[in-house]
């Protein structure tokens, strides 16, 4: 049975076609020997995944590529980049427009087959997180439209990088959802299977005892460090002993698990229960569903946080009006999406001391915190101190945002404010940042300055009118 999986092949070699065409022949396939051609095709089929050659004539990959991620309907189509160049800076390129992947000429067919493998694998898990969370999937498309908003400006190098670093945040609690939801359905059978079976030879005082000690199970439990584990082991063992009821003392780590820390009554009315293995194996087999329930509440709750972070970023003020806010809701957005930056050896302290509602262009200020937060922590290289500070003095409210990085050289000073001028490689920064940061700072009629010293750091100084 064909795979229902469409792939789009674009090159305008024929014999370049049939090799993929071979190599894929458990795919839907569709062909396009040049750049208009696929774009219409991607249009009408939307293809779940396309095969794109750099070098064609009139229309490069390059540019079908960008025409592709700037129409809406086939945005969210993967590209792979097929090609027989090797230059890093092409690959830049293409993963700057959109492409997921790179596969070099000559072509091996067990790497096309594995980099669609995981394509395919990829696409399939979007779709069901979509279809599972449609407050993510708004989130996302809001974000998409926001960032086809934003592209002829410098906001998009930012987005670019926060998309990349948002998908790895929301990666690890979505795992954590994954492999719980498996556990918890595996808890969830072995629990329904065995129970109807068991109830049914327990007397009456017995099932209330058992009904006591399941609707009392601590998911807490599994927090407990192994210090504590260990003297809540050696407590509850002496506990039974003391209370003849050594039965217990194999399932002493089942009993700790479900979050039973001392003997109880209602221990003691089924200790005596000829199924004594089988009720403690459902009790722990229940605490594991409630422990997961558990950590699919934390997790969901990181990923709203995460998205809800990217709304208050990716929002646009069309009207161009000033609204009254806190300036630390912004710096808080971006910290935020950027956290996936921070967590590791970055320390971010914070001193709003004056936090006062202040009348701004609340988008274009969160163009100013992305652009000076970003220079900090790449000046800082993964590791250092950030430290924010917002205050009032007379008319201003001041914000100075300082780290501990590699510091400005004195020859570069009077110039980083200067268009187009920038100290960073030519694939990382355009200079425009700065530039765009003082403009924007001026239009609110306040001003920036800064101090810094090589080998020491750097503090951007912002005033803002009260």
């Amino acid at each position: 049975m064909e795979n229902k999986t469409s792939i789009l092949i674009v090159d305008d070699v024929s014999s370049n076609i049939d090799v993929l065409a071979n190599i894929l022949m458990e795919y839907k396939v569709l062909v396009a020997k040049n750049g208009i051609r696929a774009i219409e095709i991607a249009k009408e089929q939307k293809p779940d995944l396309i095969l794109l050659d750099i070098m064609m004539p009139e229309m490069d990959g390059f540019e079908v590529c960008r025409l592709l991620k700037l129409d809406d309907s086939t945005a969210d189509i993967p590209v792979i980049f097929i090609t027989a160049k090797d230059q890093v800076q092409d690959e830049v390129k293409g993963l700057e427009l959109g492409a997921v992947d790179f596969i070099h000429k000559p072509i091996s067919p067990p790497i096309v087959q594995a980099r669609i493998e995981t394509q395919i694998k990829l696409i399939e898990i979007q779709k069901n997180l979509i279809k599972k969370n449609k407050k993510i999937k708004k989130a996302l498309h809001e974000l998409r439209e926001t960032q086809s908003r934003l592209i002829q400006n410098e906001k998009l190098v930012a987005l670019g990088e926060i998309v990349a670093g948002v998908a790895h945040e929301i990666n690890t609690p979505l795992g954590a959802i994954k492999s719980t939801n498996e556990s918890q359905k595996i808890s969830l059978n072995y629990f329904l299977e065995n129970l109807l079976n068991l109830v049914t030879l327990l007397n009456k005082e017995q099932l209330h005892a058992f009904m006591k000690i399941a609707n009392s199970i601590d998911s807490g439990s599994s927090n407990l460090t192994t210090k504590e584990e260990r003297e809540k082991r050696r407590i509850l063992e002496d506990d039974l002993k003391l209370n003849h009821s050594t039965v217990y003392i194999p399932y002493i780590g089942e009993l700790i698990g479900i979050g039973i820390y001392s003997y109880n009554n209602d221990l003691k009315i089924l200790k005596d229960s000829e199924d004594l293995k089988d009720l403690i194996n459902l009790l722990s087999e229940l605490s594991v569903i409630y422990k997961s329930q558990m950590i699919m509440n934390i997790a969901t709750k990181k990923v709203h946080h995460i998205v809800k972070s990217l709304q208050n970023y990716s929002r646009n003020n069309q009207f161009g009006t000033k609204t009254s806010t806190n300036l630390s809701i912004g710096i808080d957005t971006v910290l935020a999406i950027y956290q996936y930056k921070l967590k590791n050896s970055i320390e971010v302290i914070k001193y709003y001391i004056d936090d006062d509602l202040v009348n701004i262009y609340e988008d274009e200020l969160s163009q100013v915190w992305t652009n000076l937060i970003t220079n900090s922590l790449q000046a800082m290289d993964g590791k250092g101190i950030l430290e924010i500070t917002i205050k009032k003095i007379p008319l201003f409210v001041k914000v100075s945002i300082r780290d501990t990085g590699k510091g400005i050289p004195d020859e570069f000073k009077d110039r980083i404010f200067d268009p187009f001028f920038t100290t960073k490689p030519k694939d990382e920064g355009t200079g425009i940042g700065l530039d765009i940061v003082k403009r924007i700072i001026e239009k609110h009629k306040g001003s920036i300055n800064f101090e810094s010293e090589v080998g020491k750091g750097t503090c951007f100084n912002i005033l803002i009118p009260r």
